[in-house]
């Protein structure tokens, strides 16, 4: 049986149990939730922050948090990073906390400048680095150990698009929509690999796939008016578009649609 199959039907399943044994409870019991949760796979544990400040750290059978950390918050909103034990969350005081899960403290905190709706992307190199947007169009790179930034990079309009991931000739970029129409593609140094425009602001997230048939990954992106657009990932040049019926703030996903070997957005 098709392994991606098999995993669609755990996370179904997993998030169905998480209702059962008692998150759902939670959440209704928490109203000032962030709305939400990261599932960290290595130990089966669920992580709430909560705009009080509190982040709530769940088992999958557990009726009340196994863990309760004390934080800074409130929280942005967004969703957050868990890499190697650690956190990394926005908040609505313009900051960007790193927490350590096991000490329950915060390991660096970065002040952002401005507030951010977006969520950070952790971006593999030699010397890991989040990035994460601002809604004053400001996107950062900051040195995950230490907290230290490493770069900035200032758009010409606001920023509401979450970095996504994007892999290019072996590299990995960031790449992340503005409402001025423009999708850019940032390196892991903090200079634009790419920019394009879209024709209308995007606020959504992009997502990145093998759209066509050439084995390198594509860009697919929603503008806010509601066009749907693909972009070729090694000529970035448009390969097709089509048009809803209607405005959109939802982003766009890859899937497998249909008998072929491609994904279908």
């Amino acid at each position: 049986m098709n392994k991606k199959f098999l995993l669609s039907v755990f996370l179904i399943i997993t998030i169905f149990s998480l209702n059962i044994f008692g998150l759902e409870f939670n959440l209704k019991s928490n109203p000032d939730t962030t709305g939400y949760l990261t599932y960290l796979s290595g130990d089966n544990t669920i992580v709430q922050p909560l705009m009080n400040g509190e982040i709530h750290l769940f088992t999958l059978s557990s009726k009340s948090p196994v863990k309760v950390i004390k934080g800074k918050g409130p929280y942005s909103g967004a969703a957050i990073i868990v890499y190697n034990n650690y956190l990394v969350i926005p908040t609505l005081g313009k900051k960007l906390i790193k927490m350590d899960i096991s000490q329950g403290k915060e390991s660096w905190s970065f002040d952002l400048g401005s507030p951010t709706k977006t969520s950070p992307l952790f971006l593999e190199s030699s010397t890991p680095i989040i990035v994460v947007t601002t809604l004053t169009g400001t996107c950062f790179g900051i040195d995950f150990a230490s907290g230290k930034k490493l770069w900035s990079h200032k758009t010409d309009s606001l920023i509401m698009s979450s970095p996504t991931l994007f892999k290019h000739d072996g590299e990995f970029f960031a790449v992340f929509g503005t409402t001025g129409g423009k999708i850019v593609v940032i390196d892991k140094g903090g200079k634009v690999f790419k920019s394009f425009e879209s024709g209308d602001p995007v606020s959504t997230s992009p997502a990145v796939g093998l759209i066509n048939d050439d084995s390198i990954q594509d860009i697919l992106i929603v503008t806010d008016s509601g066009k749907v657009q693909a972009i070729n990932g090694s000529s970035f040049e448009l390969l097709w578009s089509r048009e809803l019926k209607s405005h959109t703030k939802a982003s766009p996903l890859l899937g497998h649609f249909n008998s072929d070997n491609r994904r279908d957005p």
